[in-house]
Formats: structure tokens, C-alpha cells, sequence
């Protein structure tokens, strides 16, 4: 049973933390990150925040959401699957974001 269907800008409490709900569509038009400002931490899920290549296009929509991501103070990304990003989270989003913009 659904209790509310999350947009963006909302905050929930989880335990002790409070995470800002980022809506990030993309990989799917329902998808969002969780952000913990006070643990310095982002829950991504199936997100492609980690961008290596310049080959690919992203949508407007993507593209705005990483743009707001980037002004966050992370620390450590939590993926959906593999090992946590710790290293270096500002410079792997912005360099994601530059290599999102690119356009072919």
C-alpha cells in the first residue's frame, strides 16, 4: 500500500536522520536520491551519478537534478548495487555533470 507518492523537495525522517528527497529522472520517471545533510551522505540507487564517458546524452530533466546535486555537501554516495563512492564525491559529480552536458 502506497502512503505517498514522492515528487522532490519533500524531507523524511528515517531513525535519527533527516533526507531530502531529489527528484532525479532518467534511468526511470519515478526515480529520486535520499540526502542526509547532516551525515553528508547520498543514497543514489539505480542513478548513473558516476559519469565517465561523454558519448552518451542525458535528458534536460537528469541534467538539472545532478546540476542540484552538485551543490550538496557529499561524502559518500550509496549505490543500489556495488561498494560506496567515499572518494572525492565533489569532483566525481561535477565531473559526471561536465560529461553529461556534452552534447555529440
Amino acid at each position: 500500500m502506497i502512503d505517498a507518492i514522492l515528487k522532490g523537495g519533500e524531507t523524511l525522517k528515517i531513525a535519527d536522520c533527516e533526507f531530502e528527497v531529489i527528484y532525479t529522472p532518467g534511468h526511470s520517471n519515478d526515480s529520486i536520491c535520499l540526502y542526509c545533510e547532516a551525515n553528508k551522505v547520498l543514497f543514489a540507487g539505480d542513478k548513473p551519478l558516476v559519469i565517465r564517458s561523454k558519448d552518451t546524452t542525458y535528458e534536460k530533466r537528469f541534467i538539472n537534478a545532478l546540476e542540484y546535486i552538485v551543490t550538496k555537501k557529499i561524502e559518500t554516495i550509496y549505490f543500489g548495487h556495488g561498494e560506496p563512492h567515499k572518494i572525492k564525491c565533489k569532483r566525481t559529480l561535477i565531473n559526471s555533470l561536465e560529461n553529461a552536458k556534452i552534447k555529440i
